[in-house]
C-alpha cells in the first residue's frame, strides 16, 4: 500500500513539474483580461520641492554676498594705508623701523 501511494505521488509530481516547464516560456498576462492591472507608482506630491530648494539657495548666496560686501567696506580692506593690517601700522622714524612679516615692508 505504501508503494502505491509513493507511485501516485511521483506521478503527480512529474506531471506538475513537466506542465510548469514549457521550454523557458514565461506567461504574460493579456491586456484583454479583466483581472490584469498594471502596477502604478504613487505620484509624489509637492513637485515644486526642487524649485523651492533652488530659490532658498539663491537667497542664502545673496545674503552671504551682501555680508561679504559689507565686510569689505571696513577700512582694514578699503583703505590703502592699512597694508592688510587690522590697525594702521605705526610709521617709525628711519632708525627705529622694523620689518613686518605680514606685509613684507619696513615701517
Amino acid at each position: 500500500m505504501i508503494k502505491k501511494h509513493i507511485s501516485i505521488f511521483l506521478v503527480l509530481l512529474s506531471v506538475s513539474f513537466f506542465s510548469c516547464s514549457k521550454s523557458g516560456v514565461v506567461s504574460v498576462p493579456k491586456y484583454g483580461d479583466n483581472d490584469y492591472t498594471p502596477d502604478k507608482k504613487p505620484r509624489k506630491k509637492g513637485s515644486y520641492s526642487l524649485q523651492d530648494e533652488y530659490e532658498q539657495r539663491v537667497i542664502d548666496v545673496a545674503k552671504a554676498k551682501a555680508k561679504k560686501n559689507k565686510e569689505m567696506k571696513k577700512p582694514q580692506y578699503s583703505d590703502k594705508t592699512y597694508f592688510g593690517h587690522k590697525k594702521p601700522p605705526v610709521k617709525n622714524p628711519p632708525g627705529e623701523k622694523k620689518y613686518c612679516k605680514e606685509c613684507g615692508m619696513w615701517h
